[in-house]
């Protein structure tokens, strides 16, 4: 998987085309006084291979463009919402507020935000991210609070969440998809896949047809994972504090209430399945839309940022 890291210079970076349009509207809540603003972010997609999108506290959401071009256009909603203790120190938040786009590589523009000057300790913030982009690209996602949701896209997908749920429908390539309190459902044809939550349940359909490398664990929650037959891999399932069901068609079947063994086709690749606190359910991938299936629910959150 390409490893991404995360920049930091401001955002007129290194020759991409961008176009910033300012809306504001204003809004209130208890007990503090809240303003939103949102920021329009577009960037020319010739000879990027994938968006980087980081937030503090705030969702991200990502989907395919309906038509894909080699210089098709990314664009990006922020949506900046800033929290005070009066009118005039939610304005004085917003303006400290910057959104910034960078290149840390010249194939993959980062979008994150940052307080100009340092931020007081009466404000509060969250900042989150909508963006369409081309279907060829991958995405790398990551916020502190909040969901990832990443739909229709065939690049390489990392997504990390330290509090939301993630749920993705996407990539044909490599899947990493990591959250610390929240449930993960993903529905895939990579065949190098991570599926890892701390604290929530996983949801997994693995479609992919040949060889499949795959890593599907959570530390407190169940599992429900369905493979196509008709690839070639090693399962290794287990858990400590649950039972294992399967309808999964293995070879050289070896299962007991904790743990099951067994492999489909030639065996080349490798899937594991485990949980600490939860039980496991296997099965063969069938026709169901993913369109039509019910994701997992998770803590989806946003907290401010102080």
């Amino acid at each position: 998987m390409r490893n991404w890291g995360w920049g930091t210079r401001p955002h007129m970076a290194g020759g991409l085309a961008l176009t910033l349009l300012l809306t504001a509207a204003g809004g209130c809540g208890m007990p503090l006084s809240w303003e939103t603003r949102e920021e329009r972010i577009e960037i020319t997609s010739d000879g990027v291979e994938a968006l980087a999108l980081k937030t503090h506290n705030g969702a991200i959401q990502v989907r395919a463009a309906d038509e894909d071009e080699d210089d098709a256009l990314i664009e990006v909603v922020a949506t900046i919402k800033g929290g005070a203790s009066s009118d005039e120190e939610v304005r004085a938040c917003l303006d400290a507020i910057e959104i910034v786009v960078s290149e840390a590589d010249s194939s993959t523009p980062e979008i994150s935000w940052r307080w100009r000057d340092g931020h007081r300790s009466s404000w509060s913030a969250t900042v989150s991210f909508e963006a369409v982009i081309p279907k060829r690209l991958g995405v790398a996602a990551e916020t502190r609070n909040g969901a990832i949701d990443v739909n229709g896209v065939e690049g390489d997908c990392r997504m990390e969440s330290q509090n939301g749920r993630i749920r993705t429908l996407a990539s044909r390539t490599s899947l990493k998809a990591e959250t610390h309190n929240g449930a993960i459902f993903a529905q895939t044809i990579a065949d190098e896949i991570v599926l890892l939550s701390h604290n929530g349940s996983i949801d997994a359909v693995l479609a992919n047809n040949d060889a499949i490398n795959a890593k599907v664990e959570t530390h407190n929650g169940s599992i429900e994972l369905a493979l196509n037959p008709l690839c070639s891999t090693k399962v290794s399932g287990h858990t400590k504090n649950g039972h294992i069901t399967s309808t999964l068609p293995l070879e050289h079947q070896v299962s007991d209430r904790k743990s099951i063994s067994g492999e489909t086709g030639t065996g080349t690749g490798m899937v594991t399945v485990s949980t600490h606190n939860g039980s496991i359910s296997l099965r063969a991938t069938d026709t169901m839309s993913p369109a039509n299936r019910q994701p997992p629910r998770g803590n989806t959150a946003e907290t401010p940022n102080d």
